[in-house]
């Protein structure tokens, strides 16, 4: 077995270390000094002190913290002295299009604006096709069904639903600008429009804006603006820039005469 001690000097460790935690948004990591213990701290400055979370952190996607593991199945407790280092996501990524006034993620929020009309009710030929309202009858064509956000769906990816209210405007937008941050199509933005990794747990209508999973439909479709999980994969840079995520093309909706 290569020792630990080596591994933290190889680019090998640094792509392990960053790929773990982007999978799971908070794991341990072991002690340089002894491979079979965790790093201990007091405060979390401790930990962005060791160098076994640099290149973890160069990313600019994560943040080393310090706390107590509680329910992780060993023999910590919640004291002070019983702290010990973990990486997690990135917190205080800001998804507020009002706070940007260029780059890329202010363009794609200006062609959502110009292009109000399309986050719009499905009309009613529409009804019953993928990312609308089921007919009237509750059926859903071509082998769709409703999923829980009321709306006919594939299942071919993230839960569609409708964008239709007003509160979810340019969800699409926001919600891709965190993704591309992050290489990560788990990713959101909440209600107080901060990025962060989006709760499977939240499947009710009233839970889309504040941290559900899922992607905005528009007139039958799903938001061209998202990047597939390959494209978000394939494009990522080794450290993230806020001012230079990347979105699919724009929303296009020509209205009926």
């Amino acid at each position: 077995m290569t020792p630990f001690r080596s591994i933290l000097n190889s680019s090998v460790f640094a792509a392990t270390v960053i790929a773990t935690v982007i999978g799971s948004g908070c794991n341990f990591i072991l002690n340089p000094e002894n491979s079979d213990e965790v790093i201990r701290c007091k405060n979390t400055t401790e930990c962005e002190s060791e160098s076994v979370f640099f290149p973890a952190l160069n990313t600019e996607r994560l943040d080393a913290t310090c706390s107590a593991p509680g329910g992780a199945g060993n023999d910590f407790t919640s004291s002070k002295t019983n702290q010990v280092c973990s990486v997690v996501d990135k917190v205080g990524v800001s998804c507020d299009p009002a706070v940007f006034s260029k780059g890329p993620f202010y363009d794609a929020w200006e062609r959502a604006m110009a292009n109000a009309a399309a986050y719009t009710t499905c009309s009613a030929d529409q009804l019953g096709t993928l990312g609308c309202a089921p007919t009237f009858n509750g059926a859903c064509s071509g082998g769709l069904t409703v999923n829980d956000y009321g709306v006919c769906d594939d299942a071919s990816g993230l839960p569609l639903y409708a964008g239709s209210d007003p509160d979810l405007f340019g969800q699409d937008v926001k919600d891709q600008h965190c993704r591309s941050y992050f290489c990560d199509d788990s990713f959101v933005c909440n209600a107080g429009n901060k990025c962060v990794r989006c709760d499977e747990s939240k499947d009710a209508v009233g839970d889309l804006g504040k941290g559900a999973c899922g992607d905005l439909a528009i007139q039958g479709k799903r938001s061209t603006v998202y990047q597939t999980a390959k494209q978000l994969k394939d494009a990522c840079p080794e450290a993230s820039d806020i001012d230079m995520t990347a979105f699919g093309p724009p929303v296009t909706f020509t209205p009926p005469p």
